[in-house]
């Protein structure tokens, strides 16, 4: 659950920050397609990203501490598995998911769920409306005409006009307006932008994503009714007669009359940008990598091995970081493979259970809370630099130490290819 909420907020930082890009420079040019490429990006990158294996300090910049999301992520929502030392007694206990998480995760599925139950509802209302329409051909294309006078839209390959308009003059307009949609496919985009405002339903940036798509879907329906030779003024003025049939909000389908009227207008009036200015579409690449290099899965977690639940293997994240400088190599704190203790998790409670005890002078004091000891696990498996980065008690502290000290030689961890010196800290838990 908690991987799987980590990658959602992940999802929705890098869906805003793209649609915002967006907003800021290509809402104003008249390069449809180009636009219509820059949106689909936007839809794909974002859930691509949190899971592509691209570090921070990659080849575009170098930080000593790069921006970590998933600790950030991970101090606020989650709790580790811990040694549980009572007076003589050592247990190992796993600490529930916060309630708010488990609140938030069901309030996060209830409304997905919500929304694909009435994107299927609105799949059978489009599929219903061709079943009611009779399939006839009209200037050499295949159209379905519905009993009703409704407004003509497309969905895939299919075209449904009203009845009345079969006698109507800018039949032709429609059919050429439609046909773009059908030829171009702009029934797939808008399958995926309602599979992404299902999955980011709670992010506003989601539905401005689909609304924006959509109207350049008429822009560019409407450029290829220009290029066809009609006439422009006589089009815009059968736009404006059009009867206009509200569309349910979890519409899919390419609506001629889709509104705003007066945004379609403005743009076919607009004179054309310049082809210099397409350069800019180019930014969206380093972009993208930016936000990888952000967001990118190797970095979601400094101080965790993977979390299998039988094996307990997701344990000891510091809450707290007391760097000390290296002595002759550099030290990591986020690493392809962590550190294994030999036997894995299972073996390092069993050590740990055998040797750790409650110190009398603590457990007379009525002294208890968390201990977090941090330790390098050099190249070699041994364990260096152990100390205390959030201490409760000198006898508690000092008993925590001397247990980490003992410990026999790790499998050393591995960044790149190559064994590295890594920090590990483990927190150990004194309750009476």
């Amino acid at each position: 659950m908690n991987i799987f909420l980590l990658y959602m907020l992940k999802v929705n930082i890098v869906l805003t920050v793209l649609y915002l890009f967006y907003v800021l420079f290509c809402t104003r040019d008249t390069f449809f397609r180009l636009r219509r490429t820059a949106l689909l990006m936007c839809c794909t990158i974002a859930f691509i990203a949190p899971v592509v294996h691209l570090p921070a300090d990659s080849f575009l910049f170098r930080r000593e501490n790069p921006v970590n999301l998933g600790v950030i992520y991970e101090k606020i929502w989650t709790d580790t598995p811990e040694v549980l030392i009572q007076d003589t007694l050592v247990t190992v206990t796993q600490t529930t998911i916060p309630t708010l998480v488990k609140f938030l995760f069901v309030i996060y599925l209830t409304g997905a769920l919500v929304l694909l139950l009435r994107t299927g509802m609105e799949l059978r209302h489009t599929f219903l409306l061709f079943i009611q329409s009779k399939k006839q051909c009209i200037q050499g294309v295949t159209v379905w005409i519905h009993p009703d006078n409704r407004s003509p839209f497309s969905f895939f390959r299919w075209i449904c006009i009203g009845k009345d308009l079969t006698e109507r003059q800018e039949l032709s307009e429609v059919l050429i307006h439609e046909q773009t949609h059908v030829r171009c496919l702009h029934s797939i985009d808008m399958v995926l932008a309602q599979m992404v405002i299902v999955c980011c339903w709670f992010n506003p940036a989601a539905w401005l994503l689909r609304r924006e798509i959509r109207v350049n879907h008429e822009y560019e329906a409407d450029d290829t009714v220009m290029k066809a030779g009609f006439n422009k003024k006589s089009y815009q003025y059968h736009l404006i007669g059009m009867e206009y049939t509200p569309m349910a909000a979890a519409n899919i389908y390419n609506n001629f009359s889709f509104l705003p009227l007066k945004n379609r207008l403005k743009m076919m009036n607009k004179k054309r940008t310049r082809n210099l200015m397409k350069s800019k579409y180019v930014m969206f690449l380093p972009m993208a990598i930016l936000l990888m290099s952000f967001t990118g899965i190797r970095n979601q977690s400094t101080f965790a091995v993977p979390f299998h639940t039988e094996e307990m293997t997701e344990i000891f994240e510091a809450t707290e970081i007391l760097q000390t400088p290296a002595e002759d190599e550099e030290i990591l704190h986020v690493v392809d493979e962590m550190p294994q203790y030999p036997g894995g998790v299972k073996e390092l409670m069993k050590y740990i259970s055998e040797n750790l005890r409650y110190p009398r002078e603590a457990a007379d004091a009525a002294v208890q809370g968390r201990v977090m000891v941090q330790m390098v696990v050099r190249k070699d498996g041994s364990i260096d630099n152990v100390r205390v980065v959030r201490g409760v008690h000198e006898a508690l502290d000092q008993e925590a130490v001397r247990v980490i000290k003992g410990m026999p030689t790790w499998q050393p961890g591995k960044h790149e290819g190559k064994v590295r010196n890594v920090y590990y800290t483990i927190p150990v838990e004194f309750r009476l």
